[in-house]
């Protein structure tokens, strides 16, 4: 920056010269190579600049949407890393619900719409899921649920099938789907179509396109980016440790029922992953993904993907049920 400033100084003492005709009269050919040199390192010293990802608050404000991701990134990791030794072990298990009404009426645009209910399909994999969990024996130390009809039907199918009281449930809203604002309930095919504004919309800002107006139940619209940050704070609660000594070490296993496009924002963040992983990934409904996160110092440390959309419950083979009655 010291450089910088004094060949911009140096810059605007040549051009005052060649302003004021020193060129014409003095033919300083001194000048004439000050002021390339100025400018050469100028431009080198503005290319460097650019090779850096720059600050969050600038590129919040100014970058394009790959540069807005990469700052994002960025600054998320130092936080995390700083913040990480004085955390506590999470096993996270992020659960999709099952299959809804909504999810059945593909040509409109779905979004957060907490009214829709299971559908007969969508209880049967909830039940299935509670019946895997418990041939697995897992012990959850805490049950979250969003407030969305689907995802607190699901829980309770689920708990019910695994032996435990719905009582245990905590209502969460700060996970609840994404919000498409004005574009929920519209025909999927007009918004989207090749060429639309939302199109143009989305190749322009990807991640970070937040949908107009507000949503039939009066929300505001989201972009993927507002999801993550909310899941992340509300994440964030669960990792102070509790107690003190061995307790703050001790592994405490979350269950959290969600949704689709929630689920694959918040991974986005944690990986790091391209500006279009929502689009690419795919998240079953009751499936399973699972991140573990370790208060390690350096690499090794953080949030740790153990699976992603794991929904062998919902299979059979040769008409087999995938899971027996256990004596």
């Amino acid at each position: 920056l010291v450089h910088t400033k004094c060949d911009l100084t140096m810059l605007w003492l040549t051009y005052d010269d060649w302003a004021r005709g020193g060129f014409t009269h003095c033919r300083n050919r001194e000048l004439a190579i000050c002021l390339v040199s100025s400018l050469a390192s100028l431009g080198v010293g503005l290319y460097l600049w650019l090779r850096h990802v720059p600050p969050w608050f600038l590129a919040s404000r100014y970058g394009a949407a790959n540069i807005r991701r990469l700052a994002w990134d960025r600054h998320k990791e130092k936080e995390e890393a700083s913040a990480r030794l004085y955390r506590r072990n999470i096993r996270l298990l992020l659960i999709r619900h099952g299959e809804s009404q909504a999810n059945t009426n593909l040509h409109v645009v779905g979004g957060r719409d907490v009214g829709t209910p299971l559908t007969e399909k969508g209880e049967r994999q909830a039940h299935q899921l509670g019946r895997r969990f418990h041939q697995e024996f897992l012990n959850a130390d805490a049950i979250y649920s969003s407030h969305a009809v689907r995802a607190k039907r699901t829980a309770e199918i689920a708990c019910q099938a695994m032996g435990v009281s719905i009582d245990r449930i905590q209502v969460a809203p700060d996970v609840v789907e994404f919000s498409q604002g004005s574009l929920e309930k519209q025909s999927r095919a007009e918004v989207y179509r090749t060429g639309g504004p939302v199109d143009r919309a989305l190749a322009k800002h990807s991640m970070f396109f937040r949908p107009p107006g507000y949503s039939p139940d009066g929300d505001r619209g989201e972009s993927q980016h507002d999801v993550d940050l909310r899941l992340s704070a509300f994440f964030e609660k669960l990792l102070p440790p509790q107690g003190a000594g061995a307790e703050q070490r001790f592994q405490k296993t979350v269950l959290v029922f969600t949704h689709g496009v929630a689920i694959k924002s918040f991974l986005r963040g944690v990986l790091g992953a391209k500006l279009n992983f929502a689009q690419t990934v795919q998240i079953d409904h009751t499936s399973v993904t699972e991140l573990l996160y370790q208060p390690k110092p350096g690499c090794f440390g953080g949030w740790n993907l153990i699976r992603v959309n794991d929904s062998a419950h919902t299979f059979k083979v040769d008409d087999t049920p995938y899971f027996v009655e256990l004596p």
